[in-house]
């Protein structure tokens, strides 16, 4: 929400409606909350912690088996309740039901292109990887390997509407993933260049 106030300041447009979805929100990950690999490796061993890279199925512990010396603070209530009802969160997900939840999301922004709209999405690095699968033709297994796509690096998307009235990419990738890296990297790497000529605040 933040990032979203953030661009809008410095492009000058505050004044914009701005549409809050959970749906866009980090995957829900039970008692791995908080943890970082040598923590889970630790408390589920080195096999789940695999699994849980490899396996677009496999959820992650539930929030009840969190170990007791681990601090843990449940963020649902906190913040989704205005957003949506509260059984439509899972307490902890695999990539695969994190990457479907953002479909009804998904849908919102094609009726708001098709209103001939310039829309902005900002979320999680899981959720954008489910638009670009979807704008992009992906696989939910391609779309997982689209997380390794740098944070802060902004990718923007042309559309028309075809012969059907349908939303449809304009001049769609021919190599989806790598064109999406390849946009990613020229981008950070301009960014490098701006900040070694002093020209782009650090």
């Amino acid at each position: 929400i933040r990032t979203v106030w953030i661009i809008l300041h410095e492009l000058g447009r505050i004044y914009l409606p701005v549409n809050k979805d959970w749906r866009l929100a980090a995957r829900r990950c039970g008692a791995l909350t908080g943890l970082d690999e040598e923590d889970v490796a630790k408390h589920w061993g080195a096999d789940l912690l695999e699994k849980l890279k490899t396996d677009i199925h496999t959820s992650p512990p539930p929030t009840r088996e969190a170990p007791e010396d681990v601090e843990y603070t449940a963020s649902r209530e906190r913040v989704f309740p205005h957003l949506c009802d509260s059984s439509e969160i899972l307490d902890t997900e695999s990539i695969a039901e994190a990457l479907g939840r953002v479909d009804p999301a998904w849908k919102a922004v094609t009726k708001q292109l098709g209103e001939g709209k310039n829309v902005l999405v900002v979320g999680h690095q899981l959720s954008l990887a489910a638009f670009i699968a979807h704008m992009e033709g992906l696989s939910q297994r391609e779309a997982n390997a689209l997380l390794s796509i740098p944070r802060g690096c902004p990718l923007i998307y042309k559309f028309d509407r075809g012969p059907n009235g349908r939303i449809v990419l304009r001049q769609p990738s021919q190599s989806g993933m790598a064109e999406t890296r390849k946009r990613c990297e020229a981008y950070l790497a301009e960014e490098s260049r701006e900040r070694d000529r002093g020209t782009l605040p650090v």
